[in-house]
């Protein structure tokens, strides 16, 4: 039986009254609740593979056991956690078609006082028809690159418009044996820890499997949950193969504190400790491992220490803009309240900062992995790999690290974009997975890819950096040019793209979609004229609207970009590129770094 809020309440026997309701559950096709208490904090889970609700109904008085304040954990059964006094309400229906349903009712906490505010509510039905079986979108074809690791699935359907409760995703070597998957990951439809919910923003039916080894075969696989706890059938497995984006070795010089400190510099402290010195932890690996904030001597609520590493080697590669970094290690604390956190920062060649990334961190009392991958920007010529601390509870801080990692993949592929789409057979009415904002929705953005994905007159051109007496490339080895420059110049010339956004149907109708949109543009002498504009069409090919004009008649590159909602009836969205030509015989219009986003409330 497991307690987020008070993990050193958690006992064996209580876990073994929970798995005979499971069972009862699952053998008598009911659902089934248990309500506990002892932890002063609201909670509310689920069992994984069974039908079966988890309520910490406390708590009514006494001391809340505050985020921070003792030893916790963030558990993927619970979607919700909240530290506040207050009860549960339950009310059951029976008959021919009985449920139940519980509301969290608060009253705040001791700073904080609220007035009998529902703030949680969970209505399981006994009588609950399956979701619709997902389908795997991505990967798409027999192989993919091995950057591109986020798997999609179609969207969320229900035929008792449930709406979404959970996923399952499952990796393998081979889609005829999951027993002992590579990959067996779930989550919910929320996970709200510390009043944030770590889940927002995120697409219910996308999934990043981690690091893929090029040469390597795979096997993917998914199931969707709804609200009401009824698993859909497995999806069909889905097998492919990693090609290309081979990564460098480790570039960290001392990865796992097995050097002592060496090569880790900053304000610190960091130490570099043996298992369960100063009554930390043991090492991940190896018989070291870092401690960043104090905890042997030099105790501070924060601390920072960063590994400088230099990428000039790889100069030609990340100006290139095809290089990717994955980076990571393991983290945890000493009992869930403090926090370890590592992020890259990159830096040009004089050491300005061009960009930061997010950070990763994991405030659980065991060893967790946590790895991201990011685009490497352009100009970098140094990394920063860098180790936080930050002390939320005692008296040492208890944030630690090993087997870091920094790796480069020197020939990351621009993964394919991948539109949301239902299940074969499944109405409008049955989709109740509402989309979230769009990634970029262009096909071949950059001209990378030549001229594929764009149609219409032209003349459109991918050039090379100053091919024909032209320019160079605002990022990456390529950008286009519209209405001729090497062949076919002309006074005018214009591309387009089709976007459909059917998807976001609902969202648009209720006015709750927006589309971003713009590029890179520029000419030769600043003379000739490059533009955007997109149209606004319905379903039956009718014109609905056309949005301003972006355009730089400038020698430099600039980025436009604008904003707006999208027409009630949209149902796709023309993306055009034009080029008008000023003077001379070229038409030096030229774009790069495209986007086109749809970004929902």
């Amino acid at each position: 039986h497991k307690s987020e809020m008070w993990v050193e309440g958690e006992l064996d026997y209580s876990g073994q009254i929970v798995a005979k309701l499971e069972q009862f559950s699952s053998a008598c096709s009911k659902p089934s609740i248990h309500f506990f208490g002892h932890t002063h904090a609201y909670s509310r889970g689920v069992s994984r593979d069974h039908a079966h609700a988890m309520v910490n109904v406390a708590s009514a008085g006494g001391n809340l056991d505050y985020f921070g304040e003792y030893k916790q954990a963030d558990y993927p059964e619970f979607a919700v956690s909240q530290d506040e006094y207050g009860f549960v309400l339950v009310d059951v229906t029976a008959g021919d078609d009985p449920s139940f349903e519980i509301k969290r009712i608060s009253r705040g906490d001791e700073s904080r006082k609220l007035n009998n505010v529902e703030r949680d509510s969970l209505k399981i039905r006994k009588n609950n028809t399956k979701p619709y079986q997902p389908e795997i979108l991505w990967p798409s074809s027999p192989s993919i690159d091995a950057s591109c690791s986020t798997m999609v699935a179609s969207l969320f359907a229900d035929a008792d418009k449930d709406r979404f409760g959970g996923a399952h995703w499952q990796l393998s070597h081979d889609c005829n044996d999951f027993s002992n998957p590579i990959v067996d990951s779930w989550y919910q439809d929320k996970n709200i820890w510390d009043e944030k919910d770590t889940r927002a923003g995120m697409a219910p039916n996308r999934f990043d499997v981690g690091s893929l080894v090029a040469g390597q075969q795979y096997c993917v696989r998914t199931r969707f949950r709804d609200a009401s706890l009824a698993w859909s059938d497995w999806s069909q497995p889905k097998a492919f193969s990693a090609t290309g984006g081979s990564l460098t070795a480790n570039l960290l010089q001392n990865p796992g504190a097995e050097d002592g400190t060496t090569h880790w510099q900053g304000t610190g402290p960091i130490e570099s400790l043996t298992n369960n010195q100063c009554d930390a932890v043991t090492a991940h690996s190896g018989s070291r491992f870092f401690a960043v904030g104090g905890v042997c001597a030099g105790e501070s609520q924060y601390g920072e220490a960063f590994e400088r590493v230099d990428l000039t080697s790889y100069s030609a590669n990340i100006d290139a803009g095809t290089v990717q970094a994955h980076f990571g290690g393991l983290m945890r604390n000493y009992n869930g309240s403090d926090k370890p956190e590592l992020l890259l920062i990159f830096k040009d060649a004089s050491l300005n900062t061009l960009s930061t990334t997010t950070s990763l961190s994991s405030q659980t009392a065991s060893w967790q992995q946590k790895s991201a991958k990011v685009n490497v920007p352009v100009n970098t010529r140094y990394v920063d790999f860098v180790l936080k601390g930050t002390r939320f509870g005692g008296s040492d801080n208890d944030s630690y690290f090993d087997d870091l990692s920094l790796q480069l993949n020197l020939s990351a592929s621009q993964c394919a974009t991948v539109n949301d789409a239902p299940p074969t057979g499944a109405p409008a009415t049955h989709v109740t997975q509402l989309p979230v904002s769009s990634g970029n929705l262009l096909q071949n953005p950059d001209a990378e890819a030549g001229t594929n994905g764009w149609s219409g007159a032209g003349p459109i051109e991918s050039l090379q950096n100053n091919q024909c007496d032209s320019i160079p490339a605002y990022q990456g080895a390529r950008f286009f040019a519209v209405g001729g420059i090497c062949s076919g110049e002309s006074a005018s010339g214009s591309a387009w793209q089709r976007i459909s956004v059917q998807q976001y149907a609902a969202l648009i109708a209720n006015g709750q979609a927006q589309v971003y949109f713009g590029g890179y543009m520029r000419d030769y002498s600043g003379n000739d004229i490059p533009a955007i504009e997109l149209t606004f069409i319905d379903k039956n090919g009718n014109t609905l609207a056309t949005s301003q004009t972006l355009s730089n008649q400038t020698s430099s590159w600039q980025l436009k970009s604008h904003q707006q909602l999208i027409p009630v009836g949209t149902a796709f969205i023309d993306f055009t590129v034009s080029g008008s030509r000023n003077h001379g015989s070229d038409n030096d219009s030229y774009f790069d770094n495209l986007e086109l986003k749809v970004l929902v409330d």
